[in-house]
């Protein structure tokens, strides 16, 4: 009927133009079906090449691009994207475990995520280290880690969740990347709330195939606390493989740390200090 995004878990976007014109869309079921199956939408590494050559768009990163293309009003590019069927709901056929759900997805012709059972948690270990040391290089998109379900499902869910959270699912996330840099400045951006971010500009350094010359401090609480200021050496990593960030100084070049601006870099007013951010009134 509908493809709609997540959005903030009650409410999304409608994005049916798009998603009917992705790489493993079933216009048409194997069976009759009542529900609604979960997504991701990726980008795979040989469509971001193809995509880039063409795309009057300059994504940074298969994930960036994914999450662009998907969310556009004209459907413009969504060839490139590819469906991957994460969980369903059918109305009609209450199911009573995972298996029973990928399966199931798959009896539809529906595409599902490389999937795997698992008796014992030595299993899931085993397949985390394939991916870390041989799968994940090769693997056709980006993937940060692992998720690891509890197979039962009412199981499952009389665990409950926290923050919105399924505490019958946990991540399993891969070490981030990381590489180091000199920190050439910290800029101060405000965002459309108001809050006024340190944002440290480095020399370009190549992290996970991508070329990385800024990267979020994410408030100035946390860069007083880390000590860091123009000239040191700092690592940096790319978290979720995705957000580049400052994760300490490796050679303290220039005493203390950068100080705050006091007056908010976009308009010119004083700024307010709220709890451990900078604020614009």
């Amino acid at each position: 009927v509908d493809a709609i995004t997540r959005g903030d878990g009650q409410t999304g976007d409608v994005i049916t133009q798009n998603v009917i014109k992705m790489k493993n869309f079933q216009e048409v079921l194997t069976k009759p079906f009542s529900g609604s199956i979960r997504c991701e939408v990726v980008v795979a590494y040989d469509d971001f090449a193809k995509l880039n050559l063409i795309s009057d768009e300059n994504y940074s990163n298969p994930r960036n691009a994914a999450s662009g293309i998907s969310q556009r009003l004209d459907g413009k590019y969504s060839q490139f994207c590819t469906l991957q069927a994460v969980d369903m709901a059918d109305l009609g056929n209450p199911l009573k475990t995972e298996k029973e759900r990928v399966d199931y997805l798959q009896d539809l012709g529906i595409v599902t995520v490389e999937s795997h059972l698992c008796r014992h948690l030595s299993q899931v270990e085993n397949i985390y280290l394939d991916f870390l040391k041989n799968k994940r290089v090769s693997y056709p998109f980006d993937i940060d880690g692992l998720v690891i379900k509890i197979n039962d499902l009412k199981l499952q869910h009389s665990l409950g969740s926290h923050n919105n959270r399924p505490k019958g699912q946990v991540a399993y996330k891969f070490p981030a990347s990381t590489n180091q840099a000199r920190v050439l400045n910290i800029n101060w951006q405000t965002g459309p709330m108001g809050s006024v971010t340190p944002v440290a500009q480095v020399e370009p350094v190549e992290i996970s195939g991508a070329i990385i010359s800024s990267a979020s401090l994410a408030n100035y609480d946390l860069l007083k606390e880390k000590n860091i200021n123009i000239g040191d050496i700092v690592e940096i990593s790319r978290r979720g493989d995705v957000i580049p960030y400052v994760e300490k100084v490796i050679s303290k070049v220039t005493p203390g740390h950068t100080q705050a601006p006091q007056m908010c870099p976009s308009c010119q007013t004083e700024l307010k200090i709220s709890d451990k951010y900078l604020t614009c009134p």
